[in-house]
């Protein structure tokens, strides 16, 4: 199989290109499309356990936590929703949206999970990053840390919509195969956002088989953007 690498990409510029049809704007979706999408994602939440009272599947299709208000997206351009997840029992304070996409052959190649926590009394940004890295590195020991997964110039100041937040990227070798496992935290409103991706590939190098062509350099470089429009619609919900 051979592979097309486009390698080097500036973080900015050159992962905004390679996105460009991800931003472009889509044609609407028509009713059956969001019938279908609201389908698929209701037996997904009816599939998961205590989700009654805490999660709420719109009209739109999108999923709603109920004690954070943060939205889960119906879907991502490039991920479909696969799980919710309610780990306390059924209160509401610990859960999770989990999305990802398989290759050809079945197997997952990419995931993002969205996870909602309620704050602990006291408990800073900088604790609860260190948590959730604790643990990623704790499940990965051979991840080798590559800095900031996520920077951005709050050029808005005061009236930016964007929280305070952490990030870290990590890249790990695996059967021969390079994944970046990402990780994003913040604290909004007596709640905390951990974010986490992992995809194959390293996070400024894109391979594309020759059969995958241009569909396939467009999922890889949504799995590089996505913890930005996670970021951008979690900040926008969580906590109102």
């Amino acid at each position: 199989m051979r592979k097309v690498i486009v390698a080097g990409i500036a973080v900015g510029l050159g992962l905004m290109l390679l996105a460009a049809p991800l931003r472009a704007e889509p044609p609407p979706p028509t009713p059956e499309e969001i019938a279908a999408l609201k389908a698929h994602n209701q037996d997904v939440v009816a599939r998961a356990q205590n989700t009654a009272g805490v999660f709420t599947v719109q009209d739109d299709g999108t999923v709603k936590h109920a004690q954070s208000g943060l939205v889960c997206a119906a879907k991502y351009p490039n991920l479909a929703l696969w799980h919710v997840e309610v780990f306390d029992g059924g209160k509401g304070y610990d859960v999770g949206c989990d999305y990802g996409r398989n290759d050809a052959h079945g197997q997952w190649v990419s995931k993002l999970t969205i996870y909602a926590v309620k704050q602990e009394d006291g408990q800073t940004l900088d604790q609860a990053f260190a948590k959730y890295r604790a643990e990623l590195t704790a499940a990965y020991p051979d991840a080798v840390p590559g800095g900031p997964a996520l920077e951005i110039n709050k050029e808005g100041g005061a009236n930016s919509p964007l929280s305070e937040f952490r990030s870290e990227e990590f890249v790990r070798l695996k059967n021969g195969v390079y994944w970046t496992d990402t990780l994003l935290v913040l604290v909004q409103k007596g709640w905390v956002l951990e974010i986490r991706g992992t995809y194959v590939g390293k996070p400024n190098t894109i391979e594309v088989s020759k059969e995958g062509g241009a569909g396939e350099a467009v999922n890889a470089a949504g799995d590089r953007v996505m913890l930005v429009k996670a970021l951008l619609e979690a900040c926008s919900t969580l906590g109102r």
